[in-house]
C-alpha cells in the first residue's frame, strides 16, 4: 500500500509542477456545464475544494480516473479519463477536462499507454461519441 500512495504522490507532483507549466488554450470539443442542481439555468458551480472532489468522486463512479499524465487548459481544475479498448485492438481514452467556470471539455484520443507519440501527436483524437457524452453529462448535471 506505501509503494502504491508514493506513485500517485508522485504523478499529482509531477503534474502539479510540471505538466500545469505548460497550459495551453482551451481545447475545442465542448461537452456541457457542472450543476449543482438540475436547473439548467443555474451557473453557481464554483471551483471549491469540495466541488472538485464532487465532480471527481462522481467520475469515478462510472469508470473515470484522475489523468496524471495530461497537459492542462488554462482554467482546468481537474483532469479524467476512462480507459477502453477500440475494436481495432488499440488502447484509448476518453479525456474529460472541468475548468474553473464549470464548463466540461473533452475528446476520445489513443491512451499514452498504447502510443505515447501518438498520444501526444494528437493522432485519432476525435469528438466523445453521444453515449459517453450522455453518461459525463448526467451525472455531472446534478451533483
Amino acid at each position: 500500500m506505501i509503494l502504491f500512495e508514493t506513485k500517485v504522490k508522485f504523478w499529482q507532483m509531477w503534474k502539479k509542477y510540471v505538466l500545469n507549466a505548460f497550459k495551453s488554450e482551451r481545447e475545442e470539443y465542448h461537452i456541457g456545464y457542472v450543476r449543482l442542481n438540475p436547473d439548467e439555468t443555474d451557473l453557481s458551480w464554483t471551483p471549491t475544494e469540495e466541488n472538485i472532489e464532487k465532480v471527481e468522486t462522481a467520475l469515478l463512479g462510472i469508470d473515470y480516473q484522475p489523468n496524471y499524465f495530461s497537459f492542462a487548459d488554462k482554467g482546468q481544475v481537474t483532469s479524467m479519463r476512462q480507459m477502453y479498448v477500440d475494436t481495432d485492438g488499440y488502447w484509448r481514452q476518453i479525456h474529460i477536462r472541468v475548468h474553473e467556470d464549470g464548463e466540461i471539455r473533452g475528446h476520445d484520443e489513443l491512451s499514452y499507454e498504447d502510443s505515447a507519440i501518438d498520444h501526444v501527436k494528437g493522432v485519432g483524437a476525435q469528438e466523445i461519441y453521444d453515449s459517453a457524452k450522455t453518461n459525463v453529462l448526467a451525472i455531472l448535471r446534478n451533483l
